[in-house]
């Protein structure tokens, strides 16, 4: 692992929420890579980092286990798929399920009224 790292907290790319990200040199790539903290903790774990490797599989995302978004301690993330992902949160949570479902028939409603 190369000390050539920088941490930051904010936006990157076209999300608005704010999060922990890392900028850190790849010897492999020879150049610097931007991402979140939880994959790059992730792709350190488990030796990709230093293959070069800079993204999860496709589609893939990082869950943490506590459910706590700030905590990147590599104990606390699963690489698990979207659709897993997806399935764990609605299992934890079925009311989001439902406030989804509703507020999704509210904004065709409101787009039918105004068309």
């Amino acid at each position: 692992m190369n000390a050539q790292k920088r941490e930051f907290f904010g936006s990157f790319g076209c999300g608005k929420t704010k999060r922990y990200f890392v900028e850190a040199y790849n010897e492999t790539l020879k150049k610097f890579v931007r991402m979140r903290r939880s994959v790059y903790n992730y792709l350190i774990s488990i030796g990709d980092w230093d293959l070069g490797i800079t993204k999860l599989p496709e589609g893939h995302v990082i869950h943490h286990i506590d459910l706590n978004e700030v905590n990147d301690e590599i104990e606390n993330l699963q690489l698990l798929t979207i659709s897993e992902h997806r399935k764990l949160h609605d299992s934890l949570n079925p009311a989001r399920r439902n406030n989804v479902s509703i507020a999704m028939k509210q904004y065709w409603a409101d787009r039918k009224a105004v068309a």
